[in-house]
């Protein structure tokens, strides 16, 4: 994920955002979730960083990993959070 020219700011941010931003977009746009091995191959983000970045989304809610295949899909804390977006920009209309 490519931040635009614009959205740079001189205070420094932090690279594991953007890297966690890019595995929910990546997950979310799988249809039967990916594992540990397509992500890396994938995003190209180094196996233990990519590893660490899912066991926090996991352990947050925002992802769940399916127990046969290992696959990490959208958890039940992002739906809710898709949700709540929906909703507040449905009310603003």
């Amino acid at each position: 994920m490519t931040m635009p020219d614009s959205d740079r700011r001189k205070t420094p941010s932090l690279p594991s955002v953007p890297r966690a931003l890019e595995v929910l977009e990546r997950i979310a746009s799988s249809r039967n979730g990916l594992n540990l091995t397509q992500l890396t191959r994938t995003l190209g983000f180094p196996r233990s960083t990519l590893h660490c970045l899912l066991l926090t989304l996991e352990r947050a809610g925002y992802l769940q990993r399916t127990a046969d295949q290992g696959r990490y899909q959208c958890g039940a804390r992002l739906i809710e959070l898709s949700g709540k977006a929906l909703s507040a920009s449905d009310a603003g209309l």
